[in-house]
């Protein structure tokens, strides 16, 4: 069940043409956790997210892997929420939740 209290009243209307970096970075960013799977590679740390099968990350330090995956993920999910906003019809209302 959807909680309602969790559901953000920030509402965007899509005009055309997709929203700002700045726009997109206020508008969109939530946060979520993600599982990060790590491992030692020799001297590196390489970690992938099983939710987020296309970022992975790696660092000399177990620190260093888990920033450039937390990263990565970022990067992949503006991607994909940029080309959704890219099919939306015009006037469409953009909203955010939390989940």
């Amino acid at each position: 069940m959807l909680d309602t209290n969790a559901v953000s009243e920030q509402k965007h209307f899509y005009r055309g043409g997709l929203p700002s970096r700045t726009e997109s970075s206020t508008f969109m960013r939530m946060r979520n956790r993600y599982t990060a799977v790590v491992q030692r590679d020799g001297k590196w740390f390489v970690a992938f997210c099983p939710e987020v099968p296309e970022a992975n990350g790696q660092g000399k330090t177990r620190e260093e892997c888990l920033q450039s995956l937390a990263e990565a993920i970022e990067l992949v999910l503006d991607y994909k929420r940029e080309q959704g906003l890219e099919n939306a019809p015009k006037g469409a209302e953009q909203t955010s939740i939390l989940v």
